[in-house]
C-alpha cells in the first residue's frame, strides 16, 4: 500500500513506516517491510547483523559525495549521545532529528539510545529491535562536511556522528533510501527505535496534556507545529494558518510546518503571566531555541502533533475555536477590516 500527499510532512510518504488512523484506532497492525538492498551479514557481539548498502541519496541533493569522516567517533567526550549532536542537515526530516534529540535530554534515555550502537573495524551497527543492521562508515558530504544529520561535524571536531549514522541506517532499510525519510512524524521514529506501535492519546486531551504525561514518565517527546498551509489528509480541504497562530510564531520565533524536541516545562520568570508554566522547545536545525517557552494557550494553539513512546495526539483537524483560548496579545485585531481579512483566509480546523 502506498500513501501519497501534496503535503508529505503531514502524511508520511512511505506507508511501510506508518499505520493509518483507522487501523490504529481499531488496534490492527500493518505489516512493516524493510527491503533495502543488503550485501551479506556480519557477526557482532549481539549476533548476526544485516549489512546494508549505501542508501539512495535524496532528490534534493543527489550530488552529495560519500566520504569517510576521518577521525570521527560515534559519541563525543561523554561517551553518550548528546542533544547538540542531533543536528538537521539539508533534508526535510526534521521530525526524525527532533526525535533523536529528544531521546538525549535525560540520561536514562540517552543511555538507552546509545546502547543501540556498536562499532566494528569496517561498520557501524545499529541494533534496532528485531533487526540489527550494519552500514559502512562513510556519510554523504557536501562542502567538506556531512550533508544531512551530523552536519555540524568538522575535521578535528569532538562531536559524535551517531545521528548521521542512525539516519543512514534508517534510510538504508528502505528501497528509496534517504528519500523515504523526507516528510513524516516523530512517532514513527520512536516506534522503530523502541519496537512498538504508537496509539492515539485519550480523546479530550490537549497538546500540553500529552507533553506533561510523557515528561512525567521520563519519556522523550516531540511536537509538530501547524503548517502555514497544508492538506491534513489526501482529499481534504486546504488548512491555512490563522492570524492568531501567525502572531504566536512571530512573537516566539517558531517555524511552521516543522518539528521540535520538547526540552522541559518550566514557569515563566517575568511579566504579568509570571509563574505560569511554559513549554521549552529545541529546534533540530543548529540546535537553536525559540525566543522563549510557550504558555499553555499558545502551545495548544499552534501544535498539531504530539509524539512520544507514550502515544500520539493528532490535532490538525481539532482547531475550531482554539483562538478563543489565546491571551489578548495574540488575538486578531478587533477591527472590521482585520476581521474581513481573517475570515477570507482563516480556514483552520475546517473540513469533514
Amino acid at each position: 500500500m502506498r500513501l501519497d500527499s501534496a503535503s508529505p510532512v503531514d502524511w508520511d510518504r512511505d506507508a511501510r513506516m506508518a499505520l493509518t488512523i483507522s487501523e490504529l484506532r481499531s488496534g490492527a497492525a500493518l505489516a512493516i517491510e524493510h527491503a533495502g538492498p543488503t550485501s551479506g551479514t556480519i557477526t557482532t557481539s549481539r549476533g548476526i547483523a544485516r549489512v546494508l548498502e549505501n542508501p539512495r541519496l535524496p532528490d534534493i541533493h543527489p550530488e552529495a559525495v560519500w566520504t569517510t569522516p576521518v577521525g570521527a567517533k560515534l559519541f563525543g567526550p561523554t561517551g553518550l549521545p548528546v542533544t547538540a549532536e542531533a543536528d538537521k542537515g539539508a533534508m526535510g526530516d526534521c521530525y526524525a532529528i527532533a526525535a533523536f534529540g529528544s531521546m538525549t535530554m535525560r540520561e536514562a534515555n540517552a543511555r538507552q539510545l546509545g546502547g543501540l550502537f556498536e562499532e566494528t573495524a569496517q561498520h557501524y551497527v545499529v541494533h534496532l529491535p528485531g533487526d540489527s543492521v550494519a552500514v559502512t562508515k562513510d556519510l554523504p558530504f557536501l562542502d567538506g562536511h556531512p550533508a544531512f544529520a551530523s552536519q555540524g561535524w568538522r575535521p578535528g571536531s569532538t562531536q559524535g556522528i551517531w545521528s548521521g549514522v542512525l539516519e543512514k541506517a534508517l534510510a538504508a532499510r528502505e528501497p528509496e533510501g534517504y528519500q523515504s525519510l523526507v516528510g513524516g512524524q516523530a512517532r514513527y521514529v520512536y516506534d522503530i527505535l523502541g519496537g512498538t506501535t504508537s496509539l492515539p492519546r485519550p480523546s479530550g486531551s490537549t497538546p500540553i496534556d500529552d507533553v506533561r504525561a510523557a515528561l512525567a514518565q521520563g519519556l522523550p517527546v516531540s511536537v509538530g507545529i501547524q503548517p502555514y498551509e497544508s492538506v491534513a489528509r489526501p482529499g481534504l480541504p486546504v488548512i491555512r494558518m490563522s492570524v492568531g497562530q501567525e502572531n504566536i510564531l512571530k512573537a516566539t520565533g517558531l517555524v511552521g510546518n516543522h518539528y521540535y524536541a520538547v526540552d522541559r516545562i518550566e514557569p515563566r520568570s517575568y511579566g504579568m503571566r509570571k509563574g505560569l508554566d511554559t513549554v521549552v522547545l529545541r529546534n533540530p536545525v543548529n540546535g537553536t531555541q525559540p525566543k522563549e517557552g510557550l504558555l499553555a494557550d499558545e502551545f495548544n494553539a499552534v501544535v498539531t502533533d504530539t509524539d512520544s513512546p507514550l502515544g500520539y495526539g493528532d490535532y490538525m483537524r481539532t482547531g475550531i475555536g482554539r483562538e478563543a483560548l489565546l491571551s489578548p496579545a495574540f488575538k486578531p485585531p478587533e477591527t472590521a477590516e482585520a476581521r474581513a481579512a481573517a475570515a477570507a483566509r482563516d480556514t483552520f480546523g475546517t473540513g469533514a
